[in-house]
């Protein structure tokens, strides 16, 4: 079997042979073949709008006896939250016994790029749902307790096109809660009994007038 610097060595060179230009090698005076890679979701693809650096150091055990020691840091459109994610899982699969004893760094770095591929969302449209999700939730509970929305006017009943002007402090609005009216007496609430009671009135006072008008 090769000894661990040999296989640390052929690592080292398939590293920048396969990811070339996004392949750093790191000289920190400590002696441990140390390297930086920059991860898109996808290598060569147009439409990436994250990515990390990956900083991978080998200790003398590796990859017999000890795996490799990872950090992750941020390039492009992501939080640290997300890194320490990332991060977590990447080390996670670098101590699992299905990696342990072999070469894992381009395991890893696959790992990796299927993480960023399915957080690979522009930064633009990431900001904007955030703030349709806040006006989302803004205009339900304007609704909910039927006050203004969240662009600061009262909103309009269902069924009505117009927005409604914010009612004064101290008045009521039977647009915006008309059970409140009714229970307090202010309204008399209309029915189809007494609409129809209030026609049949209205029809009879009609006729009355032009013999009035009359005498």
């Amino acid at each position: 079997r090769k000894m661990a610097g040999e296989e640390q060595a052929m690592e080292l060179e398939a590293m920048e042979a396969i990811y070339m230009d996004d392949y750093e090698r790191i000289d920190d005076g400590t002696g441990v073949p140390t390297f930086e890679l920059r991860l898109v979701p996808e290598t060569g693809g147009e439409n990436n709008h994250v990515s990390l650096c990956l900083r991978v150091a080998f200790p003398a055990g590796y990859p017999e006896s000890s795996p490799p020691i990872l950090k992750v840091s941020p390039v492009r459109g992501l939080q640290d939250e997300q890194l320490a994610e990332c991060e977590a899982m990447l080390i996670e699969a670098a101590a699992s016994e299905d990696l342990a004893g072999t070469p894992m760094v381009y395991t890893l770095v696959e790992k990796a790029q299927a993480w960023l591929l399915e957080r690979n969302v522009p930064e633009t449209d990431m900001h904007t749902a955030m703030l349709q999700r806040q006006k989302a939730a803004a205009e339900a509970a304007s609704h909910a307790r039927g006050g203004q929305g969240a662009d600061g006017e009262t909103a309009a009943p269902s069924g009505f096109g117009r927005r409604q002007a914010p009612a004064k402090e101290g008045e009521g609005t039977w647009r915006g809660d008309p059970s409140t009216a009714f229970q307090e007496g202010a309204y008399t609430q209309v029915t189809q009994e007494a609409f129809a009671a209030w026609r049949i009135e209205y029809d009879a006072e009609q006729k009355r007038l032009p013999g009035e008008r009359l005498t």
